[in-house]
């Protein structure tokens, strides 16, 4: 970056952005933690309910099994439907017990699949939260810290060489009137 004021304006202006953005950036890193936790407690209930619901439906799948055969299998898994995929005299009580069972398990389990996408999701940004802000916080800001730095030094060695040269000069006119009026500096204005 070239040495002048416009530049160090630029520089100042580009930190303060910088740091007001590293300070967005913990603000929301600090959202996306109580997100965090707040789905990992979702997430683990979610997670309870479908081991409860998959112990609970073990009986009711068994005893169908046991009194209907295995083939009861393909029926109860069903396509998705909330309501037994075979008529009301088809069925026996076991049967139905069991279709029901199953559909809490699947219920249960896209419950548990959807807040363990949503704890995904959520630590994805909260990485991407943290490189960002890491990157302003070790990158950007102590690169233009040391750009304002860098230029607010080589301007006051400028300022100081114009003061010499200014000094020098005004020395050389004086000398030169000096020598011109005949070695009598008063006369010199």
């Amino acid at each position: 970056m070239t040495p002048t004021k416009q530049n160090l304006q630029l520089a100042k202006r580009n930190l303060n952005i910088a740091t007001q953005g590293y300070n967005m950036l913990e603000k929301k890193q600090k959202l996306h933690e109580r997100e965090l936790s707040k789905a990992k407690k979702i997430e683990k209930k979610a997670r309870s309910q479908h081991e409860q619901a998959v112990i609970s439906a073990e009986k009711p799948i068994a005893n169908a099994i046991q009194e209907l055969g295995a083939d009861i299998i393909h029926i109860i898994k069903g396509e998705g439907n909330k309501t037994p995929p075979y008529e009301l005299y088809e069925g026996t009580a076991s049967l139905d017990e069991a279709f029901f069972a199953w559909q809490s398990v699947q219920e249960c389990f896209q419950a548990w699949a959807m807040a363990e996408e949503n704890l995904r999701q959520i630590d994805r940004q909260l990485h991407k939260t943290r490189k960002r802000a890491n990157a302003l916080d070790t990158l950007v800001i102590p690169r233009l810290a040391n750009a304002i730095k860098n230029i607010t030094i080589q301007l006051e060695e400028r300022e100081r060489d114009e003061l010499v040269r200014a000094r020098v000069a005004k020395e050389s006119t004086h000398i030169y009137a000096c020598a011109q009026t005949g070695g009598h500096p008063a006369n010199f204005p």
